[in-house]
């Protein structure tokens, strides 16, 4: 049997007797063992709403997390992988592994078929209840925040994104791509962003392809006058509208998209011009709606 002195002093040695094995600080070991608890929470199991109070308070716990998170990244339980993700992401410090990149490629998938929620906490931390909302801890946002800061780095994976059999992974691949201005991908961001000019009562996803569209530059102008004309009305404003801002006002087929903002004051007093102004840190919603019927005049 091993024997283990805890002692929180450092007295000296005996003269003569050897040193004695180092001394175990109790209180660090017990929060490692806890930590590992946490993580193994994360997983997806039967036990309700156990992920989203381990995830709350791993969030709060320093670089001591790191580590254990990133071991982690490897586990064999997507929901587990994904919230180990996205924790490690609100760490500012943190530079993403390629296993964390990959991680996060996968988070941003429209077929995450999880059930997510709100925690309702009381004034002591305790939790009350779980409302399901969308995004309430939803891996997707966080995932696509550390793929946006670090796209240099995760160029190969985006790259391989775009023939994903997911929508959305190729969408947000091309959108990340066209913000970095990587004009080598050029066919696939256009034909990508392009078919998300359409109204198809997805939130945020016009706008998005229309801001993408922009940052790649004239080099999307074949292609935007190659899907001229297009059928549904609110795509070939948004490409006349691009054209507009690439090629310039007396370009063929050029012009701006409610110039005045008129249109959009009278349904928002928030509004865009969505190929320079709408801010790059949104995503769409992974739901669709059939009543979106304020956004038809506008992407």
């Amino acid at each position: 049997m091993l024997a283990v002195a805890v002692s929180t002093g450092h007295a000296a040695e005996p003269p003569g007797q050897a040193p004695s094995s180092p001394r175990i600080d109790m209180d660090k070991l017990r929060q490692q063992v806890r930590i590992v608890a946490l993580i193994e929470d994360l997983r997806h199991d039967d036990v309700r709403f156990n992920a989203i109070k381990a995830k709350r308070q791993l969030w709060h716990l320093g670089d001591e997390i790191i580590t254990p998170l990133e071991v982690a990244l490897h586990s064999d339980d997507r929901q587990q992988r994904l919230l180990a993700a996205s924790i490690l992401s609100w760490n500012e410090s943190y530079v993403p592994t390629a296993r964390m990149l990959e991680v996060c490629l996968d988070g941003i998938r429209e077929d995450l078929n999880f059930t997510w929620y709100q925690p309702v906490l009381d004034d002591e931390g305790n939790l009350v209840e779980c409302r399901t909302v969308y995004g309430g801890i939803n891996p997707s946002w966080s995932c696509y925040a550390v793929l946006s800061r670090h796209a240099t780095a995760a160029e190969p994976l985006l790259a391989r994104g775009l023939r994903s059999d997911d929508p959305r992974q190729r969408f947000l691949s091309a959108l990340l791509l066209a913000q970095q201005g990587k004009v080598q991908y050029t066919s696939h961001i256009t034909s990508i962003l392009i078919s998300r000019l359409e109204n198809n009562h997805t939130y945020r996803d016009a706008n998005l392809a229309c801001r993408g569209l922009y940052l790649l530059g004239p080099t999307a102008l074949p292609a935007l006058y190659s899907a001229l004309p297009a059928e549904d009305p609110q795509a070939k404003a948004l490409i006349r509208h691009l054209i507009w801002h690439l090629a310039g006002p007396q370009a063929p087929e050029a012009r701006q998209l409610d110039p005045h903002g008129s249109r959009r004051r009278a349904i928002t007093c928030m509004w865009h011009d969505p190929a320079i102004q709408y801010p790059l840190d949104r995503m769409p919603r992974g739901f669709r709606t059939t009543n979106a019927w304020w956004r038809k005049p506008d992407a």
